[in-house]
């Protein structure tokens, strides 16, 4: 592990006098948007021309996220360099269009670690091992280092590190981060210290008043601990009133223009424009005493911005898949159309929570030409886009920031295509055999760490039946049962009444709302996980993407179970599975790596940016047509891989087509298959690498194939050089930098952002 002992006073790390800090708190709650607040500030500050950088501190004792569960914190994003860490880490990535590594990520574990691994090297000659001096000149080193590493893109440092400090002031693991960062203020000066604290300003409903309370005791506390703010961020439904900001301003001795609204908005990419409507940009600039530069880039940002709204329509709420309709409200199904499953798409975009999507009436290979393709997307939008559904079938769909960034390279392909990005959300476990499977909770004890090896029960070491007794329904075409809700209701049933009984009837309603999402959607997404729950149900939708020429995608365990289906069908074995559930199975698709650590969960597995190569035999594959290369690098983090010793029988059985290895050539990376119009599957995590402007190819390739574009390596090529052209961060040709280090002012750029800006959309 990095040594990062020492501080000022050690002479550690101490980095440039002129890098600035920007000191991004909360409280009252968590979970309020920091992470997304000191993202947009950051993006403000790029904007003008400054290289940034982020650094996350989280106060639990964990040394990374890597063994939490996605119930308990969200996805675990992982680095190039391997580094398993918080979601908020993803964000810095999309947002500022950097590449970060795990020293960004400061725990209270981490830290602790360094100071006692430290203590026993006999470090500090003797001395009594405090938390001040010791602990928080560790922070403060940690710190500056990061603040002086080179970027690895531009080999420069950073001028500005924007931090976050996770939980909520007041808490008792911040407080040794809160009393470094005092130092740390101290030390540089005010000129190169912001702070900015993010608050709550709840508004009574029956009453309509906004409290102002909250944030008060917040920079009551913030104040005491000498971090007194520059700049308050206030989350609320609606913007706050005038007299809400005078009366901040008033107690928490700030201007009134230092108190801005960060209300509720269509998508996230608007909150930078939000903020720069406000005046943040200048404030920060007069605070930090730097050069004042314009924010040009963000005329690019607020297209982007613009586009995500038109791009966007939803997605089935998770949390709620039993939610009762209200009496008025009509629940909708292909049926309605009176064409089955090809029904045409309603005219007025978006769906009623809990209606299932219909597919176009088009045929596949000609739908979504309509709106310009990506050619289209590039120029001006039409009102309305080609609607493409994606049913994502997972084992955390409970907690949609469990696949933060599956969802976000999904809206970015949406984006650079000119697509309406629709997803629905499928729990595997819902696809299982209605009158076999358990009913399952939703946070399974198996699902709970991150990474667990779980070993089965004996009695789910045998499967039954033809593809372990799970029937695949009716093909496309059918007409699909309505969702669960409906199903409930219709059925006569009240909610304790269809639990009876070990809740057959629950199950059964979900089952037949879960499988008409997968019937109705246009692709078939199967992301990574932990753990045997749901498993099967991920294996049954495989089958139905593959039998039905569905477009599918799956990724790390998506892959894996990909396999597992070949085998089983192609040499007959039913019983095949992965070795990770199914330990006494009579063949094994998926083996655990000889090089796994069996002993130690954190930071054991096959983990951050390795090198894949990709098969450059004709037909050249699609993995290869949409990377445009043969030597590509993806993040990974398994344990487990596709079992050497069958792949190249199972390619002649099966007609999958192994396209990607490792450079070993014995490590299987990319399947596809050769009788499939998109049916691809990564052992990486491709969705931990796109952006805005440069969606992940697979991604792309699976938005490009549901919506009924042409995969030829000629037309995809064309696709790809359109839509660099909207990446937010890209230097267009013949841009040159302006006399004060920023980018070239342009006036009409200039008004498109005042007009974006000022229209900030509520939801």
């Amino acid at each position: 592990m990095e040594s990062f002992v020492g501080g000022p006073g050690h002479g550690g790390g101490s980095g440039s006098s002129d890098v600035k800090y920007v000191l991004v708190s909360g409280g009252v709650i968590s979970g309020i948007g920091k992470g997304l607040t000191a993202s947009s500030i950051g993006v403000l500050l790029k904007a003008c021309g400054w290289r940034v950088t982020a650094v996350k501190v989280d106060p639990y004792l964990n040394c990374d996220a890597g063994t939490m569960s996605p119930f308990e914190h969200g996805e675990v994003f992982v680095l190039d360099d391997g580094g398993e860490v918080d979601l908020d880490l993803g964000n810095y990535e999309r947002f500022l269009d950097v590449t970060l590594n795990r020293s960004n990520n400061i725990t209270t574990g981490k830290v602790y670690q360094a100071v006692l691994t430290a203590e026993r090297r006999g470090d500090y000659l003797g001395k009594t091992v405090q938390v001040v001096p010791h602990v928080t000149d560790a922070i403060i080193t940690w710190i500056r280092r990061v603040a002086a590493t080179p970027d690895a893109d531009t080999g420069l440092p950073p001028e500005v590190v924007v931090i976050e400090l996770g939980g909520t002031v007041g808490d008792i693991e911040s407080m040794p981060f809160i009393e470094a960062l005092r130092q740390l203020r101290y030390a540089v000066g005010e000129a190169n210290f912001c702070s900015v604290f993010v608050s709550l300003v709840p508004e009574l409903g029956v009453v309509g008043e906004q409290k102002t309370k909250p944030t008060q005791h917040g920079v009551k506390n913030l104040s005491m601990s000498g971090l007194a703010p520059q700049l308050i961020v206030c989350r609320s439904t609606r913007p706050l009133l005038a007299e809400t900001k005078a009366k901040l301003g008033l107690f928490c001795q700030v201007p009134p223009d230092a108190v801005v609204s960060v209300h509720d908005v269509s998508n996230t990419y608007r909150i930078p424009l939000m903020l720069h409507a406000q005046g943040v940009c200048n404030l920060l600039i007069r605070s930090l005493r730097l050069v004042w530069r314009l924010p040009t880039r963000l005329e690019k940002w607020a297209r982007m911005a613009r586009t995500a709204d038109a791009d966007y329509v939803g997605y089935h709420v998770p949390s709620s898949p039993l939610r009762v309709p209200a009496p008025r409200e009509r629940i909708a199904t292909a049926a309605d159309t009176g064409t089955g499953a090809g029904g045409a798409a309603p005219a007025t975009g978006a769906l009623p929570a809990g209606a299932v999507p219909p597919a176009s009436t088009t045929p596949l290979k000609s739908r979504g030409t309509a709106g310009g393709g990506a050619a289209g997307a590039a120029g001006g939008r039409p009102r309305c886009m080609p609607v493409v559904t994606i049913a994502l079938v997972g084992k955390y769909t409970n907690l949609s920031d469990s696949y933060l960034s599956v969802v976000r390279a999904l809206q970015h392909s949406a984006m650079a295509l000119g697509r309406r990005l629709s997803i629905s959300w499928v729990e595997s476990s819902h696809l299982e055999d209605a009158d076999d499977a358990a009913d399952h909770p939703d946070a399974a004890s198996d699902d709970t760490r991150s990474g667990g090896q779980r070993s089965p029960s004996p009695e789910a070491d045998t499967p039954t039946g033809a593809a372990n007794g799970h029937t695949v329904p009716a093909p496309v075409g059918a007409v699909p049962p309505p969702p669960v809700a409906a199903a409930i209701v219709a059925a006569g049933l009240s909610r304790s009444e269809s639990r009876c009984k070990g809740g057959r009837a629950e199950r059964r309603a979900r089952y037949d709302a879960a499988w008409a999402l997968i019937r109705a959607a246009d692709g078939v997404l199967v992301p990574g996980g932990f753990g045997d729950r749901g498993v099967e149900g991920m294996i049954a939708a495989i089958r139905y993407a593959r039998e039905s020429k569905t477009p599918f995608l799956g990724i790390c365990l998506g892959m894996q179970l990909a396999a597992v289906e070949a085998v089983r069908w192609s040499y007959g074995q039913p019983g095949a599975h992965s070795s990770e559930f199914a330990k006494a199975a009579p063949l094994h698709a998926v083996i655990y790596m000889p090089e796994g650590d069996k002993e130690k969960l954190g930071g054991t597995m096959r983990l951050g940016s390795r090198k894949t190569v990709l098969s450059g035999d004709e037909p050249l594959s699609l993995a290869a047509a949409l990377y445009g290369r043969l030597d590509v690098y993806e993040r990974h983090r398994h344990r487990y891989e596709v079992n050497p010793e069958l792949v190249t029988e199972l390619e002649s059985r099966s007609g999958l087509r192994f396209v990607g290895c490792d450079e070993s050539g014995k490590r299987m990376e990319v399947l596809e298959r050769r009788d499939h119009p998109f049916f691809l599957g990564t052992q990486f995590h491709p969705e931990f690498t796109s952006r805005p402007g440069r969606p992940s190819p697979p991604f792309l390739g699976l938005l490009m194939a549901s919506s009924g574009l042409s995969l030829e390596r000629d037309a995809v090529a064309t696709t790809l050089r359109s839509i660099r052209q909207q990446d937010p961060w890209r230097d267009v040709e013949g841009e040159g930098d302006d006399v004060n280090g920023g980018w070239a002012f342009d006036s009409t750029a200039a008004s498109l952002l005042a007009e974006e800006v000022n229209a900030v959309v509520q939801v």
